[in-house]
C-alpha cells in the first residue's frame, strides 16, 4: 500500500500556476493510484496536459517517484516537445520551492517523454541483436520501400502466388496495397495464411446467397462480381505482401511499421527487457491513448500491466482508426491493465477553450456517441456560432475570406479546418486576396 501524501494537488498546483485546479482535476491528480493503473477520460480542450504535468509534480513532490522513473508517451514529436518542455520546467519551479523533497538532487536527470514508436523503436534497438537483428538496422525511407516492394513482385510475383497473372492491377497500384497491408499486417500481427483463410470463409458464406430466379445453373446475381472482385486478390496481396516483409528482414532493413511490431516480438521473447523497463519506469503516463493500435496496446501491457500506468483519452477525439486504433482501447484499459478490483476512473469534463454556446453544439452533436459531456469553464462568455449556405464553393472561399478579414485585426490569428486538401488552393487565394498571410499545414487537409 503507498503511503499518504505529504502535500495535495493543488499545493503542488499553487506552486506553477495562481489558481486552483478543478475538483475534476484534483481527483484525477491525487486519487488515482500510484501502484496500479487508472485511466481519466478526457473531453476535448479540458486540460489533459495539464492534467499530466501536474501528476509529475504531485509525484515527485510526494516521494512516490524520481523524475527520471516517469515514463511519458504520446503520439508526435511535437506532443513530445511540448509536454516534455512543460514538466520540466514546471519541475525547475518545484525545486525552487519547499515541496522539493530533501533527499532529491538539485541537478536531477528528467523524466523520459517521447512518442509511442519512438519509443518502441529504442526497445527494438537496444534488443536488436536477442531477436536475429542488427542494431544499426537502415531504417527504410518511402522511396526506398516502394522500390523494394516493386522488386518482389517483379521478379517473384509469379512464385509468391500463380494467381497474381490473373489479377487485374496495374503495378504502382498493386505495390501500393502491397505496402498497405504489409503495415497492417505488422500491426495485427498476423500472416498471409491467416487472411486468406478469412476471406475463404467470406467468400465461401456468399456463395449460399440466393442465385438468379429460373436459372438452370448456378449463375448468382451480376452484383456478386463486384463485391467478390477486391476479396479474390487481397491473399494475393497478402502473400506479396509477406514476400515482402520476408526481403526486407533478409536485407536488414526495417521500416516505420516494424519499430513497434519488433520491440513487441523482444519483449515477449527477451525477459531481460521487461525487467528493465519496470525497474527504470515505477510511472508510466500515456497521452491520446484512444489512439494506440492494437500493436502499441499489445507492446505497452506486455510492459506494465499491472503496474502504475495513468492513461488518458477521449474516444470522441480518435483520428488513427486507419491505423487500428479504436475507442474500444479505452473500455478494454483496465482489462489490458489488469486493474482488477481496483479499477480506477475519473473524467475531465471542463473545456478551457470554448464558449458555452460553442459546446451546447458539441454536445448535441455528438448525440449518444459521447462520453464525456463538456461544460464551459467559469467565466466563458455564451459565443456565437454563425452559419451560412453559399451557393457554389468559390462563393464560400470569398464568404469566409471576407469574415476573416473583419475578425482579425491586429496580431490576432485564426485557423481554418478543411475536409479535403483539393480544396485549400481556392481558400488559400481567397484569403491572400484579403490580404491576409496565410499559412498552409498539409496535415490530412488543416489549413
Amino acid at each position: 500500500m503507498a503511503a499518504k501524501p505529504k502535500f495535495t494537488a493543488n499545493q503542488v498546483y499553487a506552486v506553477i500556476k495562481p489558481f486552483s485546479l478543478t475538483d475534476e482535476q484534483e481527483a484525477a491528480v491525487q486519487l488515482a493510484p500510484v501502484d496500479s493503473p487508472s485511466l481519466v477520460v478526457a473531453g476535448a480542450g479540458s486540460g489533459k496536459t495539464e492534467l499530466m504535468a501536474v501528476r509529475v509534480l504531485w509525484l515527485v513532490a510526494n516521494g512516490f517517484a524520481r523524475p527520471e522513473q516517469i515514463l511519458g508517451l504520446t503520439f508526435t514529436r511535437k506532443a513530445a516537445a511540448e509536454l516534455s518542455k512543460r514538466i520540466y520546467e514546471s519541475l525547475l519551479k518545484l525545486r525552487d520551492s519547499e515541496l522539493w523533497p530533501v533527499d532529491l538532487e538539485y541537478d536531477f536527470a528528467p523524466p523520459n517523454i517521447s512518442t509511442y514508436n519512438a519509443y518502441a523503436n529504442s526497445l527494438f534497438r537496444d534488443f536488436a541483436l536477442a531477436i536475429g537483428y542488427e542494431p544499426e538496422a537502415a531504417l527504410l525511407t518511402e522511396a526506398a520501400a516502394f522500390q523494394l516492394a516493386r522488386e518482389v513482385i517483379v521478379r517473384r510475383g509469379s512464385e509468391v502466388d500463380s494467381r497474381l497473372t490473373d489479377v487485374d492491377l496495374n503495378l504502382n497500384p498493386l505495390i501500393d496495397a502491397v505496402l498497405a497491408l504489409a503495415q497492417e499486417m505488422n500491426d495485427n500481427l498476423v500472416a498471409a495464411a491467416q487472411i486468406e483463410d478469412v476471406i475463404d470463409g467470406v467468400i465461401n458464406s456468399l456463395s449460399d446467397l440466393p442465385k438468379k430466379v429460373g436459372s438452370t445453373d448456378t449463375t448468382q446475381f451480376a452484383y456478386m462480381a463486384d463485391i467478390l472482385k477486391p476479396l479474390v486478390s487481397t491473399p494475393v496481396i497478402a502473400k506479396l505482401a509477406e514476400a515482402y516483409i520476408d526481403e526486407k528482414r533478409r536485407q536488414g532493413y526495417v521500416d516505420y511499421s516494424d519499430q513497434v511490431a519488433l520491440a513487441e516480438r523482444a519483449v515477449r521473447e527477451v525477459p531481460a527487457l521487461r525487467e528493465r523497463e519496470r525497474s527504470s519506469y515505477s510511472q508510466i503516463l500515456l497521452d491520446e491513448y484512444q489512439d494506440t493500435s492494437y500493436l502499441q496496446t499489445r507492446l505497452l501491457k506486455n510492459l506494465f500491466s499491472g503496474s502504475s500506468v495513468f492513461a488518458v483519452g477521449d474516444p470522441n477525439q480518435s483520428i488513427y482508426g486507419w491505423r487500428g486504433a479504436s475507442a474500444s482501447n479505452l473500455s478494454q484499459f483496465h482489462e489490458d491493465f489488469e486493474s482488477g478490483e481496483a479499477a480506477a476512473d475519473f473524467t475531465l469534463s471542463t473545456s478551457w477553450r470554448n464558449p458555452a454556446s460553442v459546446l451546447e453544439l458539441a454536445n448535441r452533436l455528438t448525440g449518444d456517441s459521447k462520453v464525456v459531456t463538456l461544460k464551459a469553464r467559469e467565466g466563458a462568455g455564451d459565443g456565437l456560432i454563425s452559419v451560412k449556405f453559399e451557393q457554389d464553393m468559390h462563393q464560400e472561399a470569398g464568404a469566409v475570406a471576407a469574415w476573416f478579414k473583419a475578425k482579425m485585426t491586429g496580431d490576432s490569428t485564426g485557423a481554418l479546418l478543411m475536409r479535403k486538401r483539393s480544396q485549400m488552393p481556392l481558400f488559400v487565394s481567397a484569403l491572400e486576396d484579403q490580404g491576409i498571410e496565410v499559412e498552409v499545414i498539409g496535415l490530412g487537409g488543416l489549413l
